[in-house]
């Protein structure tokens, strides 16, 4: 009787055991370019790099001898991230489980303001202050933070990330993945 039993325990777990493997199996997604590329446009909105910025701004605006000037303090948090639809190269190589992927330069893709302090404002005599030169300040101040972004590590950052996630991501797949970089092209002229 107990030979008989153990058989039938046996034969059941072999049974449920086989139906896990298939269903493991068969949920696996196939790696193939697409794929990759899916996965790829599914997070490269999210897999961004952040810096907070602190600077100062100085404007100033002269009119018939009349100078109005405003010193601002302000933080921004600027981010940076790469376009895939400009560029994204993607070669597979499924015999030796190695994929290498290509990316643009990654850019400067937002600017946001979280503090700004304007310490200084002096209007000129007959020179105050207009919507105009308020448009002026903060034009002036984002182009001062993407300035600043531009000549710091954020989009070492940004690479880095993207590298270490599709490492892992691509890993868990069981494939060796090499991430890349192409430089921008120097301007013409």
């Amino acid at each position: 009787m107990i030979p008989k039993l153990l058989s039938l325990v046996l034969a059941i777990a072999v049974a449920v055991l086989s139906v896990l493997l298939w269903m493991a199996k068969s949920t696996t997604p196939r790696v193939d370019e697409t794929f990759i590329r899916t996965q790829i446009e599914r997070v490269a909105k999210a897999v961004t790099a952040e810096e907070n910025l602190d600077f100062v701004y100085t404007y100033e605006a002269t009119w018939v001898g009349s100078t109005k000037k405003a010193m601002i303090q302000a933080t921004a948090r600027v981010f940076a991230g790469f376009d895939v639809q400009k560029h994204l190269k993607i070669a597979l190589d499924a015999r030796r489980r190695r994929v290498a992927i290509e990316f643009g330069e990654p850019e400067i893709i937002g600017v946001d303001f979280l503090k700004q302090h304007y310490y200084n404002e002096t209007p000129g005599f007959w020179n105050a202050f207009s919507e105009k030169d308020r448009d002026a300040i903060a034009e002036g101040m984002r182009q001062k933070a993407l300035e600043a972004a531009r000549s710091g590590k954020l989009r070492t950052v940004a690479k880095d990330s993207m590298r270490d996630f599709l490492q892992l991501l691509m890993r868990g797949y069981g494939y060796e993945t090499i991430v890349s970089f192409a430089e921008a092209a120097a301007p013409k002229g």
